[in-house]
């Protein structure tokens, strides 16, 4: 199993009590839970996580960033 894989299996027990979790990383201000969690420093932005299909909001500018994650569902 990938460190990815084993990063988001310990965060699926949260499912049960919450309805999501939403992550805030900004341009020169690094959320390491958010780096934690997609895997990359280089996008600002934000992740919402809702233990379905997580998603990424964020600029134009670092959207081919996101887009390259594992979160593939990138938004503007």
């Amino acid at each position: 199993m990938s460190e990815l894989n084993q990063r988001i299996q310990k965060i699926e027990h949260l499912g049960e009590s919450l309805d999501g979790i939403l992550l805030i990383n900004k341009d020169m201000q690094f959320n390491t839970n958010f780096i934690y969690l997609t895997n990359t420093e280089d996008v600002a932005g934000f992740l919402f996580y809702d233990f379905t299909k997580p998603k990424i909001f964020t600029n134009l500018r670092d959207m081919p960033v996101a887009k390259k994650s594992w979160i593939s569902r990138a938004e503007l």
